[in-house]
């Protein structure tokens, strides 16, 4: 007996720190997050557990996971070796930096901005398929190979090769492949948002297997993945350094710390910065970075 959904299904967790904690929980030594490590390179996935009527059997497995975590717990990723088996390079991180909440503002957003994408996520999900199902392989043109040949080269030989930080090297790999994903899906935004809905009606799969990636998507494509790349850069850091997780202001009042400082002389320090009593007080109190000492005072950790 085989079951299929083609269009794929939908897995609601209320929080993504969750689902990076749930992986392996069920079982000792569990294949949860080798699981992942699969599939984002496309792997075969064969479930063949105990109580299981039927062997399960993906061929050409693809997960999208969405989801939005604090700053503060950022270190949670880390847990379970995920940095070490690559599993955090697999993700891509939107990172705002100084997000200031805006006045009020009577504008009304344009109902053409959600037609449109309403339109192009309806011409996405409608695409002609494949007869047999299989996924359909877009091919670079002549300019866009080399593109993606001349950058691949440079990560890899100025970069990759440069440095002897497995994780850094880890990193950068996995953001050279990223290009050609994020280019594939640039270049169909492009063709979906193109036509008019007589050429989307009568388009058939060889129409779709003959198109191109262009050198505009690839280009596209690795300007995208230098933002994801500093942002994956920030968030490795965060996760090695308690300061690096500061905030902004939080690290430039550390800074100006002493080795050795007492709760009165922080104070003053963080008046000349602006910041209130109360959050010089929570800096000091964070053991992670200053330890009480008997004469009252504090002692950073990191210098």
């Amino acid at each position: 007996m085989q079951q299929t959904c083609w269009k794929g299904v939908i897995a609601f967790k209320d929080e993504f720190i969750g689902l990076m904690k749930g992986m392996n929980s069920y079982k000792q030594g569990g294949q949860d997050l080798e699981h992942y490590l699969s599939m984002w390179s496309g792997m075969p996935i064969v479930l063949n557990r105990s109580g299981m009527e039927y062997a399960g059997f993906v061929e050409s497995p693809f997960v999208a996971m969405l989801g939005a975590i604090q700053p503060g717990i950022l270190s949670g990723l880390t847990d379970g070796g995920k940095v070490a088996n690559g599993f955090l390079f697999r993700l891509l991180f939107g990172f705002a930096e100084d997000i200031k909440i805006p006045l009020p503002s009577k504008e009304i957003p344009d109902e053409a901005h959600y037609q449109n994408y309403r339109q192009a996520i309806h011409r996405l999900y409608n695409l002609p398929t494949s007869p047999d199902r299989q996924p359909t392989i877009l091919r670079m043109d002549q300019d866009a190979f080399k593109a993606y040949a001349a950058h691949k080269t440079h990560v890899e030989q100025e970069i990759i090769n440069a440095t002897d930080d497995e994780d850094t090297q880890s990193l950068y790999g996995k953001m050279v492949d990223y290009v050609l994903r994020i280019a594939a899906i640039l270049e169909l935004l492009e063709f979906v948002g193109n036509g008019d809905d007589g050429f989307f009606k009568n388009l058939s799969h060889a129409d779709i297997a003959k198109h191109r990636i262009s050198l505009a998507s690839i280009n596209r494509a690795i300007e995208v993945m230098d933002y994801f790349t500093r942002n994956s850069l920030k968030i490795l850091l965060r996760t090695e350094s308690p300061i690096a997780a500061l905030p902004k202001r939080q690290q430039a009042l550390y800074e100006k710390f002493p080795l050795s400082i007492t709760s009165g002389a922080a104070k003053e320090i963080g008046e000349k910065l602006g910041m209130s009593e109360s959050t010089v007080k929570r800096l000091l109190y964070n053991s992670k970075l200053f330890k009480a000492q008997s004469d009252g005072s504090y002692r950073k950790l990191f210098n």
